[in-house]
């Protein structure tokens, strides 16, 4: 189940790299006239992500799209998902942070669950906080923009604002409309057709 599922963290984990690094450069563009408090919602051995996206023939997916890096150890990212009560759902953001630090080269990135269980948002700000984040993206491990991405994860960001007064915290959009997450589908589509024939 793990193995079948990596592919799709891969394609989530690049997603949300080029969503972070896209509001943090419009972030630093409108530093100036954007106040600190206001949340921003946006309409040789191979690494594990090359590895893996090069087993799959029908993900295409290419990183060279990725805008230069300039320093990523002031800027922290938190993925935020649901949350379950089951321990090893909650397990599987903590291996796709690691896969999206991988593949971001983040020096800081965290996890949080919504409700359910921790680390709460709150909890993954502190910690970046503790490791000398200056600022902090927030990224909603959602695919649409239901209740939760519209109301409920930005409550818990002002929150974690209230908490962390001297971190510049940045919500980002969540996953949605995205031609990656197609061809994550398509590749699962072919995957069943494979298995069936």
């Amino acid at each position: 189940m793990a193995s079948t599922l990596r592919p799709l963290y891969v394609s989530l984990a690049i997603g949300i790299a080029c969503v972070s690094l896209m509001f943090i450069g419009k972030r630093r563009g409108n530093l100036s006239s954007t106040s600190s408090r206001r949340v921003i919602r946006p309409s040789g051995v191979c690494s594990p992500a090359r590895r893996l996206s090069r087993n799959v023939k029908t993900f295409s997916l290419d990183v060279k799209t990725f805008p230069a890096k300039k320093s990523t150890v002031s800027v922290a990212v938190v993925i935020v998902d649901h949350g379950s009560r089951r321990e090893e759902a909650n397990k599987m953001l903590f291996e796709f942070a690691e896969l999206y630090k991988d593949i971001s080269d983040r020096s800081i990135v965290e996890v949080a669950h919504m409700e359910l269980a921790r680390p709460s948002i709150s909890d993954a700000v502190g910690k970046c906080h503790e490791k000398g984040a200056e600022s902090v993206v927030v990224v909603p491990y959602f695919l649409s923009r239901g209740r939760h991405v519209q109301s409920d994860i930005p409550k818990l960001v002002e929150d974690a604002r209230d908490e962390y007064p001297s971190l510049e915290i940045t919500l980002a959009d969540c996953l949605g409309m995205d031609k990656m997450i197609a061809q994550v589908i398509e590749a699962r589509v072919s995957s069943a057709i494979e298995k069936q024939a």
